[in-house]
C-alpha cells in the first residue's frame, strides 16, 4: 500500500495541517497488516476511523474499507512452539471491489493490460508468441 499525505498551512501559518490523505495504491493483494502505531495516529489525526470490524482510511479519491480480521494482540496457535502467536497489527481484508479499483499490479498484470489495450486476447496472444518464436 501507497499513501501519501498532503497538507496546508495551519491556521498561524506556521505549522503545516494534514488536508487529507492519497492512496496511491493498495498493494497486490487485498491483504493488509496495519501497525498499531499507524492505526493509533490515523485515529488521533481524523483519517481513521472503527467501528466495529471495519477500519476506514478516509482517503482520496475515496475511503478504503477494510475487515478487521484481527486486533493487535495473543491468538493460539498450534504451530507456534509456546501455543499461540502476539501480532502488533491490525490484521485486514480490503473490499473486492475496492482492491480492483486501487490495487497495484504485477508485471504479468500490465502485461495483460497492454494486450487488452492492442486488442490482443489470451488466444491471439498465444498465436502472436508462437510467431514470434518462428
Amino acid at each position: 500500500m501507497r499513501l501519501k499525505r498532503h497538507y496546508k498551512s495551519g491556521a498561524d501559518g506556521a505549522v503545516p495541517v494534514l488536508a487529507y490523505v492519497e492512496v496511491q495504491h493498495t498493494g497486490t493483494t487485498r491483504a493488509q497488516h496495519f501497525s498499531a502505531e499507524l492505526v493509533a495516529a490515523g485515529l488521533t489525526e481524523g483519517w481513521i476511523s472503527i467501528h466495529g470490524d471495519v477500519l476506514t482510511l478516509q482517503a482520496q479519491p475515496e475511503s478504503l474499507r477494510y475487515t478487521i480480521l484481527r486486533v493487535p494482540g495473543k491468538y493460539p496457535c498450534a504451530s507456534a512452539a509456546a501455543g499461540y502467536e502476539v501480532i502488533h497489527y491490525y490484521d485486514c481484508v480490503l473490499d473486492a471491489q475496492q482492491q480492483a479499483a486501487y490495487g497495484a499490479k504485477t508485471e504479468a498484470q500490465r502485461r495483460e493490460d497492454l494486450y487488452l489495450a492492442q486488442g490482443i486476447t489470451p488466444k491471439r496472444k498465444a498465436h502472436v508468441k508462437e510467431v514470434a518464436r518462428g
